[in-house]
């Protein structure tokens, strides 16, 4: 018997939207993942922030295309040595509902916010880390 609790449950993350490092000395960093890495980054204007895009094809629709943001954002305050910060942008389909189960669950949720292009929430996971839930809203079909 499929039960409230139960039904729920087919929410999932369905992709990773981004990954974000921060460091002491982004800009350096940046430098070297392309030096060694070949990624070629852009700087976000107006801001200590470098970023680049993989595209890809959904398997259920090859007609629709996304990306995974990869940043490197200058730290506000020093990280200690031996301290690394990241945060991975998880993509949700219905943002509001996936808030309204992790909430069920006892799963606190920070912050959320809404931009023309998406719908942003944050919690903690149990080891304290911060982790970034997205809702595309602008449509990811077309080349």
């Amino acid at each position: 018997m499929m039960t409230e609790s139960t039904a729920r449950r087919h929410l999932a993350v369905n992709g990773i939207g981004s990954v974000f490092l921060f460091s002491n000395k982004a800009k350096e960093l940046t430098e070297w993942y392309t030096r060694h890495l070949g990624l070629e980054f852009t700087q976000y204007e107006g801001t200590n922030t470098w970023g680049t895009e993989f595209y890809y094809r959904f398997d259920r629709d090859p007609s629709m295309r996304a990306s995974t943001v990869f940043s490197i954002s200058q730290t506000e305050k020093p990280l200690s040595p031996g301290r690394n910060e990241f945060e991975v942008n998880y993509r949700v389909d219905d943002l509001h509902a996936f808030i309204a189960q992790l909430e069920g669950d006892g799963v606190a949720v920070e912050k959320i916010e809404e931009f023309d292009y998406g719908r942003f929430a944050w919690v903690r996971d149990p080891d304290n880390n911060r982790v970034e839930l997205y809702e595309p809203l602008v449509p990811t079909g077309g080349s």
